[in-house]
């Protein structure tokens, strides 16, 4: 029977991050390596500090850089993108951008899925061209609904729009609406099917899931790293602090396969939670948080973002599936932590279990060595604590 494994969810804003996404380490061997991406760190330091509310929206760099296609299709997967937890929130972000005196607004597209038949179907997103120190900058605002929509297009939907079919587009639309309807709070019609409009079943936006999808771990593994061996759990020394942080490379992974999470989504929104749950980690959200067990992980950008983790009452996921916290964007480490309060707030455990930690490189190598190579990625949770001037003296750290 699976176990439902807790989750933490952190943000931070930081430092200019070159990522090489893993993507499940592509999950086949000799399979190359996707391209570089450049964090335009700057640009998500400054659309943060005009946001509302920065802690109710997810601020992420491209989706494809190298994504081919018409010059509107290529834009949306090549832009930083703002995600919002719902349609409200979005609206805000818009008015914010449109009264900040820092940027002129030159362009503003809505609904591209009623323009041109060269545009992707059914998207339903926002785009924003405007000039910013002297530059001119895109930048795309979606809900968290329309970037599900999103993500699950970069794989569909073909490169070519000369590749397109009616088919194609028609099914789009009709997952596009399906998640609209989830959007505006409403109970979704039957979820559209692939095989509806005379195309594979591979095209569903919830495919079928694979046997190995998830690898189990023994809920003990001793820890073999080269500043601890041969034990479960251990506080560290400062000298295995300064190793941390120097084996914790820029080398990032995403938490799940794309079909994967729309499954994780679809259980976490029938079970009736919110993404509002989500916040960023600062000294001020920090101070008030309360005892308990907390998800998290720390994005491409060194942002932090975490949740905390009330009893399971979803059937099959993980109450707080860790990949909702940066979109099913890459992330430097991801895990849990534990709270505790007596005469002030402090951390006294933190672990590296996710709810898919190993599932996606399973087949790369064997899950307690991966673990172990994983565990080093804290490195990128103690800086920041760093940077946020946030105590973690005593900690306790384990593997799950």
């Amino acid at each position: 029977m699976r176990r439902s494994l807790p989750i933490f969810v952190v943000f931070l804003t930081v430092i200019v991050a070159i990522v090489s996404p893993t993507h499940a380490a592509s999950r086949a061997k000799g399979e190359p390596s996707p391209p570089v991406i450049l964090v335009d760190t700057a640009l998500i330091r400054f659309i943060i500090e005009i946001l509302p509310d920065s802690t109710d929206f997810c601020v992420t760099g491209a989706l494809d850089s190298t994504r081919r296609g018409t010059s509107e299709t290529a834009l949306l997967f090549q832009t930083l993108r703002i995600a919002c937890p719902d349609q409200l929130a979005m609206q805000k972000a818009v008015r914010a951008l449109k009264d900040c005196k820092e940027i002129k607004i030159k362009k503003l597209r809505h609904d591209l899925e009623k323009a041109r038949s060269s545009d992707p179907a059914g998207y339903r997103g926002m785009t924003v061209r405007f000039e910013w120190q002297g530059q001119e900058r895109t930048i795309q605002l979606l809900t968290f609904q329309q970037l599900r929509w999103l993500l699950w297009a970069s794989t569909i939907l073909p490169n070519d729009s000369k590749a397109d079919t009616k088919a194609n587009r028609s099914y789009a639309i009709a997952v596009s609406d399906y998640l609209d309807a989830i959007d505006r709070g409403e109970s979704p019609t039957k979820i559209p099917r692939a095989t509806d409009f005379g195309l594979p079943q591979r095209l569903d936006l919830y495919q079928p899931l694979a046997d190995d999808e998830i690898a189990f771990t023994d809920a003990v593994a001793e820890i073999t790293t080269s500043f601890a061996c041969g034990i479960t759990a251990f506080t560290p020394t400062d000298f295995a602090l300064a190793e941390f942080k120097l084996l914790a490379t820029n080398e990032t992974f995403v938490e799940t396969d794309p079909g994967m999470f729309q499954w994780q989504c679809r259980e976490f929104f029938s079970s009736g939670q919110v993404l509002t749950n989500i916040k960023t980690l600062s000294p001020e959200s920090f101070r008030q948080l309360e005892p308990g067990n907390y998800a998290f992980a720390v994005g491409a950008d060194n942002t932090v973002r975490f949740a905390k983790i009330t009893e399971p009452n979803a059937r099959r996921w993980s109450q707080f599936p860790h990949a909702l916290l940066f979109c099913n964007q890459p992330v430097l480490t991801s895990g849990n932590f534990v709270i505790e309060r007596d005469t002030v707030v402090h951390f006294s455990r933190i672990n590296i279990r996710s709810h898919t930690l190993l599932g996606n490189l399973a087949t790369q190598a064997e899950p307690r060595q991966l673990s172990d190579q994983r565990l080093t990625t804290l490195g990128h949770f103690f800086q920041a604590l760093d940077r946020l001037s946030i105590s973690y003296h005593g900690i306790l750290i384990s593997k799950y």
